[in-house]
């Protein structure tokens, strides 16, 4: 049996088969068209064009929600630690950034990750810098470590912010007095804010307050010979202070320790500092301070002449923070402020 011949032009084949009128082939076929974006007259162009414009629409909408994330606080990225400052004086002294917690901290961040982020704002006026609002220990410890940390970003005013700073500092048990008291005079001196500010600004009354700003601010040198001051309590701190406001007392200290065999322990050598400066500060309270209130024959309140020309007024340590607090009222109330 004869096989059919093989027709040479595949045209000319399917025409053959489908009843059609095969084309001589040597007959010039009509120019193809490619189908793409070159030839947007056609479906196929048309089709890419919606296509282009629903991914560019799907993007814008991708980014908007992704921005809103972040500022709801539900969108976490990594970030560069050198990027991210303080707008406020920070809550830690330099021993929490040196102490065995936050080696352990770093060790645990270095072998496992990061686990919970910190948390920023953008920065106001520069672009791609971020402001902390808590976790700076985090921080520190990724930046010695070398890596990028995890952060969640919040658009949050200046009020906004402090209140999550000090939410997370009353949520902190750790926190010291010191630490407490240190922050709260270094926020009134760099916002300018009075004791009855502070006092809304912190949620806290305005006798612990008072009480606060009363403890004492030790300067890098004097942290330096005392040591880690977190340990310290109320009555140390306000010894401290009373004898470390006299004129020139930081001075004294530093001159007559060369002659004192320092404490093993920052509380030994804190009460070392008490017994250099105590006969002084008594005879410097005994010429500077006034008794302004008795209640059954014991001073309450005393007015004192600091050595910057100021006036400073002293409760006694039996005072309630309500009563405190009473005074404080009364005071604003004379000064109608």
């Amino acid at each position: 049996m004869t096989k059919p011949k093989r027709p040479k032009d595949l045209r000319a084949g399917l025409a053959s088969i489908y009843g059609g009128t095969p084309r001589a082939p040597s007959e010039d076929p009509a120019p193809r068209r490619e189908v793409g974006v070159i030839a947007s007259g056609g479906a196929p162009g048309v089709f890419l064009r919606e296509q282009r414009q629903n991914l560019v629409e799907e993007n814008a909408t991708l980014r908007s929600e992704l921005s809103q994330l972040r500022q709801d606080g539900g969108a976490d990225l990594l970030l560069d630690p050198a990027v991210i400052g303080d707008r406020f004086p920070s809550d830690r002294t330099r021993h929490a950034f040196a102490d065995e917690a936050f080696v352990a901290l770093r060790e645990s961040i270095r072998l496992n990750g990061q686990d919970q982020p910190i948390l920023v704002r953008p920065h106001p006026s520069e672009s791609g810098r971020y402001e902390i609002a808590y976790g700076r220990r985090r921080r520190e410890a990724c930046r010695q470590l070398g890596l990028q940390i995890k952060a969640r970003v919040k658009v949050l005013d200046d009020a906004e912010l402090l209140r999550v700073m000090v939410r997370e500092n009353q949520e902190r048990e750790q926190l010291s007095l010191y630490e407490r008291g240190a922050f709260v005079r270094q926020l009134a001196m760099a916002e300018k804010l009075s004791v009855r500010a502070l006092a809304e600004t912190l949620g806290i009354s305005a006798g612990y307050v008072s009480r606060l700003m009363r403890l004492p601010l030790f300067s890098p040198a004097l942290e330096e010979l005392i040591g880690d001051p977190r340990g310290f309590s109320m009555r140390l701190l306000e010894e401290l202070a009373q004898v470390l406001g006299g004129p020139a007392a930081e001075e004294r200290v530093l001159s007559a320790w060369g002659s004192v065999r320092p404490a093993s322990s920052p509380d030994g050598r804190a009460r070392q500092v008490l017994a250099l400066l105590r006969p002084a500060a008594e005879d410097d309270d005994r010429r500077t301070r006034k008794v302004l209130v008795r209640r059954g024959g014991k001073p309450l309140a005393w007015r004192r002449e600091r050595a910057d020309g100021g006036v400073s007024i002293d409760f006694a340590a039996s005072l309630a923070p309500a009563e405190i607090d009473g005074v404080v009222a009364a005071l604003h109330k004379a000064l109608g402020v």
